[in-house]
């Protein structure tokens, strides 16, 4: 019997009725929480469907580790959506919620990206965490979202959340209407982020560096590459002081 990897479901018309969210999440779709990436991207769902955020432990798995929402009209994220992944050895990979008309994170979304610091003995991460690999005593250890995608989504925001905890890979924040780094949730992000994308929205300056310290150590050492094409800058204020830390780049 075949397993499905991979579930496409592009350009169709699940989203043509109201019925839409209700029927993808009922017992025929059942089945999608055990696979590894599914789309629905374009698709008209206005809410994320029920069938993915199924989960119980010893019971029903959920397997997801790609998942693109893309342009589905959704104006929330459901409570229930950290349940997506807790079956991998690794939780979710990426994560596509681009393009809707979302405005607030809830706080059990960031459950999807963890970073831990270890001292114990061989400073090896426990099981369900990657290894960062930075070069010194102890260990930084990361477990899901690599990349997520929340550009498009006008005046997103969050609150609620510690995110010295997070630790996002790639952050994608383009096209949001930020017209500043200073009070916006541009102040608070997380400080494991590598690769940050902040393009097309309305900045003049970097008043603030858009990333805090590791909360450990107090170090600027993790971001590599900062993208703020698009914007209405006429300077890069204190990112001056930064360009070259720990070999940050501007694009």
């Amino acid at each position: 019997v075949g397993i499905i990897n991979t579930f496409i479901l592009e350009g169709n018309r699940f989203g043509a009725d109201s019925e839409t969210s209700e029927t993808i999440g009922g017992e025929d779709f059942n089945f999608l929480s055990g696979v590894e990436t599914i789309s629905f991207k374009g698709e008209l769902l206005t809410e994320i469907p029920t069938s993915i955020l199924q989960y119980e432990e010893g019971v029903t798995e959920n397997n997801i580790k790609n998942i693109n929402l893309s342009g589905c009209s959704l104006t929330e994220i459901p409570t229930e959506i950290d349940n997506l992944g807790k079956s991998t050895p690794f939780g979710v990979v990426t994560f596509d919620i681009s393009n809707n008309n979302i405005t607030t994170i809830p706080p059990e979304f960031w459950n999807l990206s963890v970073v831990e610091y270890t001292t114990d003995t061989g400073n090896t991460c426990p099981d369900g965490f990657a290894d960062i690999n930075v070069p010194q005593s102890g260990q930084y250890c990361r477990r899901g979202i690599f990349t997520l995608d929340l550009s498009n989504n006008p005046g997103i925001t969050w609150s609620g959340v510690d995110m010295n905890n997070v630790a996002i890979l790639d952050f994608r924040l383009n096209n949001n209407g930020y017209d500043s780094i200073s009070g916006t949730i541009l102040e608070n992000l997380p400080w494991a982020t590598e690769f940050l994308e902040i393009k097309d929205n309305n900045l003049t300056t970097i008043d603030v560096l858009p990333l805090s310290p590791d909360p450990w150590f107090g170090w600027y050492m993790f971001l590599k590459r900062i993208s703020l094409s698009g914007n209405n800058l006429t300077d890069i204020g204190v990112l001056n002081t930064w360009v070259g830390y720990g070999s940050t780049s501007l694009n």
